[in-house]
């Protein structure tokens, strides 16, 4: 059968954007730094490919088609897609897997708890296929610390992540998120520096072609 080349699965990388998406203020965090980076990220060039950087609301209600419109907004099909959130320590945080039922308790800004979107969900989890110790380690040249997690936290972010995944999945790319520190833990240059080194490391990832390939449930 005759490969269609619009086809993004086979399309090659070269010149594809990079997805990064982060998340605006929710609870207490009135002050996001994941979306504030995904804002710095977009338009930038990392290798071959621009960044588009998106910030979404931390609503499990629309969440979505929100990821979906952002996937299928850009230009041409990601090579590779990122979503950032916030966590309370102060190290860059990158998770393998992504699991549901979702387990926080935590309401998200409309009020709304996971219970009522993922309750009746049978367990699975989807997993990354990008070398988390080599991105860690990319970060950890820097001075800076980076580890590998098995808990997406049970929130907003996983519920992400999950479709981020998916999405993974279906155009056969990798996919990634990663918890960063809060605001007050590092200057927003250092923050700017670890993405920055995160995302060159993606890069070449991708122009190697084999490193990762989307997910696996």
């Amino acid at each position: 059968m005759a490969t269609d080349p619009s086809d993004p699965r086979r399309a090659g990388s070269a010149g594809r954007p990079i997805l990064v998406t982060g998340f605006g203020p929710f609870l207490s965090v009135a002050e996001n730094p994941s979306g504030t980076l995904a804002r710095w990220a977009d338009g930038r060039r990392f290798g071959d490919h621009q960044v588009v950087g998106q910030v979404l609301r931390v609503a499990f209600a629309g969440l979505p088609e929100e990821l979906e419109r952002a996937v299928t907004g850009c230009i041409e099909p990601p090579c590779a897609l990122v979503s950032l959130g916030v966590q309370r320590e102060a190290w860059w945080r990158l998770e393998r897997r992504a699991q549901r039922p979702l387990t926080s308790v935590k309401c998200d800004v409309d009020g709304a708890l996971a219970s009522g979107f993922d309750a009746d969900a049978p367990a699975s989890e989807r997993h990354t296929r990008f070398d988390l110790d080599r991105l860690c380690g990319a970060i950890a040249d820097l001075d800076l610390p980076a580890r590998p997690s098995d808990d997406a936290g049970g929130y907003v972010c996983e519920w992400c992540y999950d479709h981020l995944l998916g999405h993974g999945e279906r155009l056969g790319v990798p996919a990634l998120f990663v918890h960063v520190p809060p605001h007050d833990a590092f200057e927003y240059a250092v923050q700017e520096r670890a993405l920055g080194a995160l995302l060159g490391e993606v890069a070449r990832i991708v122009a190697e072609g084999g490193d990762a390939a989307g997910s696996t449930r």
